[in-house]
C-alpha cells in the first residue's frame, strides 16, 4: 500500500519533527467559519525527538535544494521511515484507534549494569588473558615450578614416544685417575673418592633439568659415572658443569672424557 501519493518519494535524509505554531488540532476562525486548520499530532501531545524523512519529487536528485517545504503529520503515511533521535527509544500506544509512537528518554536506572558498563567485559578478558599467559609462562616454560602432576603427565608422554631409534647419541664417561691402583693402597680414600664422584654426578643430572628431562622422559638413565643424553650441545653444557664441581673437590682427581656415537 502506498504511503505517499503518486509522484512523491521519500528521502533518504531525516529532519525532526518540528511542530507548527497552530499545532495540535487546533481551530481558527476564517471567514465567520470555525474550521479545523491543523491535523498535526493526530492523537498525539508530541513528536518530541521524532525524525522524519523529508520528502521530494519522484526522480528528482535527493538534495535539500529539492525537498518540498511541507508540513505533514507523519501519522499521514504512517511514520514510514521515522527514527528517534539518540537516546531515545520509541514506544507505540493506541489512541482511538490509531497506532501512535513516542520517542520516551532511555533512563540509565532501566539499563541492566552490562548495557551501562560494557568496557567491563574488555578488561575482564584482558585480565583473564593475562592470568592465563602468566600461568602458562609460570609452570610450562619454568620447570622447577611445574606441579607434580603435570611434570608427570609430560613425563608419561615422553614415555609412550619411546626413546629415538636413529640420529646420534653423545655419552659422557667420567673415572677416578688411578682408581684401581688407589684401591689396593687406599681402599678407604678411594671409596670416599668414589662416593663423592657419584655423588656429584648424580647431583648435576638432577639440577640440570634437561638431564632430568631425558632420564625421566624417554627412558635414557645414568648409572654411577656414565649418563646418555640426545643432543651434544646440551652434553657439553653438562659435561662442563659435571667437571667443574669435580674439580672443586680438593684432594680427589677427576677426568671426563666425551664420546660421540652414531647409531
Amino acid at each position: 500500500m502506498p504511503r505517499l501519493p503518486k509522484g512523491l518519494a521519500f528521502s533518504k535524509v531525516l529532519s525532526p519533527v518540528v511542530n507548527p505554531p497552530y499545532a495540535q488540532g487546533t481551530y481558527q476562525t476564517i471567514l465567520e467559519d470555525t474550521v479545523l486548520t491543523s491535523y498535526w499530532n493526530l492523537g498525539n501531545a508530541s513528536y518530541h525527538g521524532l525524525n522524519y524523512p523529508n520528502i521530494l519529487i519522484e526522480n528528482f536528485p535527493d538534495s535539500p535544494a529539492f525537498y518540498l517545504n511541507w508540513m505533514l503529520d507523519p501519522e499521514y503515511y504512517l511514520y514510514e521511515g521515522c527514527q528517534c533521535t539518540q537516546g531515545t527509544m520509541m514506544v507505540t500506544h493506541e489512541y482511538h484507534g490509531l497506532t501512535v509512537p513516542q520517542c520516551v528518554e532511555i533512563s540509565r536506572n532501566s539499563l541492566s549494569w552490562w548495557n551501562q558498563m560494557p568496557w567491563i567485559f574488555i578488561i575482564v578478558a584482558l585480565v583473564a588473558a593475562a592470568v592465563l599467559v602468566g600461568l602458562a609462562w609460570y609452570f610450562l616454560l619454568r620447570r622447577a615450578s611445574r606441579p607434580q602432576i603435570l611434570q608427570d603427565l609430560i613425563d608419561m608422554r615422553r614415555r609412550i614416544k619411546g626413546p629415538s631409534t636413529a640420529g646420534t647419541v653423545s655419552f659422557v664417561v667420567t673415572d677416578i685417575e688411578s682408581f684401581t691402583g688407589l684401591m689396593k693402597e687406599y681402599p678407604d680414600l678411594a671409596m670416599s673418592a668414589l662416593i663423592i664422584h657419584n655423588n656429584l654426578i648424580q647431583k648435576v643430572s638432577v639440577q640440570t633439568s634437561y638431564l632430568r628431562a631425558c632420564l625421566k622422559g624417554t627412558g635414557l638413565f645414568s648409572l654411577r659415572d656414565d649418563f646418555s643424553l640426545p643432543k651434544t650441545e646440551k652434553l657439553v653444557l653438562s659435561s662442563t658443569q659435571i667437571q667443574h664441581s669435580l674439580l672443586n673437590e680438593a684432594g680427589v682427581i677427576f677426568y671426563t672424557n666425551p664420546i660421540l656415537t652414531s647409531k
